[in-house]
């Protein structure tokens, strides 16, 4: 499905997947014979697991006793919002929503 006149490349299995799930026939819907077990047939499905990362960010306030005055203690200037994505998602979101995701801010 690429572009015409672009060189594609194959994705190739790996040694070590992370989960593998082994497909048994059913030994029911066979003929009567005697079989013996030849090994398995491989195919790899590559995908993507995103967890939720939520970092909470606490400023300190203080109170000064005698004027009443109020400093709180100031965010880092990414964390402009009091809930917000992060830099983090805010980079694959583009790729993973290929034009079909509101934009993200």
């Amino acid at each position: 499905g690429g572009q015409h006149g672009h060189e594609g490349v194959t994705l190739k299995q790996i040694d070590e997947p992370d989960e593998v799930e082994l497909i048994q026939i059913d030994r029911r819907t066979l003929p009567r014979g005697n079989y013996e077990e030849a090994g398995v047939e491989r195919r790899q499905v590559f995908d993507i697991q995103i967890c939720r990362w939520v970092t909470e960010y606490q400023a300190e306030i203080l109170i000064d006793k005698t004027s009443g005055n109020r400093y709180v203690a100031p965010f880092p200037d990414e964390v402009s919002k009091a809930v917000q994505y992060g830099k983090q998602l805010k980079a694959h979101a583009p790729p993973l929503c290929q034009n079909s995701c509101r934009s993200i801010n």
